[in-house]
């Protein structure tokens, strides 16, 4: 079902812009939930990770560690809880930047986990004479195992690329090393938002009904790269989505929107969001 970069120009040649991303972005949501992220694989090429490198830098920790756009929420939620006893694990952790900069904040130990031996091994590469209280490992955070519980459990834009089956997974072997008054942290889009529209429901719709005879909006407008590479999210949910399907795995949870604006309202239309989950006792 994916389509080739060379086939997404096609569409947008064909179709113009925005009405190729909408329609594309139409189509891909159409089958995303049905996919595993094994079935997205190849889309995990150099070019994706250039493109992870290159989102915008919002913080720079001790004038080394990059926070970005995506990894920014959890940052500054965390930064005022930790404390010289706090343990964090990392996971999908990349290159390592959020995990450096939490360390350099006088955590007791941070753990980033990732797949991908490439990135870990760049990860190990910048942790190299930092003396910081963090470590990487390659494998696979389904069965990860370790011998102590972490306060926090961070998920950087992760969930988007599992499936319900996969992130179910993930989410019962995780809070096994979950402190009982700990929390996953889980930065994810918002399917409830202009740009997935994965989720609907009637305030969504006057939102987007308010966008098209007010403003004049007609779509998002993507590239074909940023198309083919959206092809990796395959469970992009809303809020109450998540909220439900946590709570059936044994936790309660509270969200935090990235949107900042001043009509509060709005910002569960925000494009991602930070959901904050913990042991339903």
């Amino acid at each position: 079902m994916l389509l080739t970069k060379q086939q997404i120009k096609e569409f947008i040649r064909k179709l113009g812009q925005p009405q190729a991303s909408v329609f594309l972005n139409r189509f891909f949501n159409s089958y995303r939930s049905k996919l595993n992220s094994s079935d997205v694989k190849s889309l995990y090429d150099s070019d994706y990770f250039e493109r992870v490198d290159s989102h915008p830098t919002i913080i720079t920790v001790n004038n080394k560690y990059k926070i970005n756009t995506h990894n920014l929420f959890a940052y500054e939620y965390l930064l005022p809880k930790v404390n010289k006893n706090t343990r964090i694990l990392d996971v999908g952790c990349g290159k390592g930047e959020f995990v450096l900069a939490m360390a350099a904040k006088n955590t007791a130990f941070i753990m980033g986990i990732d797949f991908s031996e490439e990135v870990i091994s760049a990860a190990k590469k910048k942790s190299e004479n930092s003396n910081l209280p963090c470590h990487f490992l390659k494998c696979d955070a389904s069965t990860f195992k370790f011998e102590a519980p972490f306060d926090f459990i961070t998920l950087n834009d992760v969930s988007e690329h599992l499936s319900d089956a996969e992130l179910a997974q993930l989410c019962n072997n995780l809070k096994r090393y979950l402190k009982d008054n700990g929390e996953i942290i889980i930065h994810t889009p918002n399917g409830l938002s202009l740009a997935n529209e994965t989720a609907q429901s009637i305030s969504f719709s006057l939102y987007k009904l308010y966008h098209r005879l007010v403003k004049g909006w007609k779509g998002l407008e993507r590239s074909a790269d940023h198309l083919y590479y959206d092809q990796v999210h395959i469970n992009i949910k809303s809020y109450d989505q998540i909220k439900s399907f946590l709570k059936s795995l044994g936790f309660k949870t509270r969200v935090k929107y990235d949107g900042r604006s001043r009509w509060f309202f709005l910002n569960r239309f925000s494009s991602h969001m930070l959901v904050l989950a913990q042991k339903d006792k």
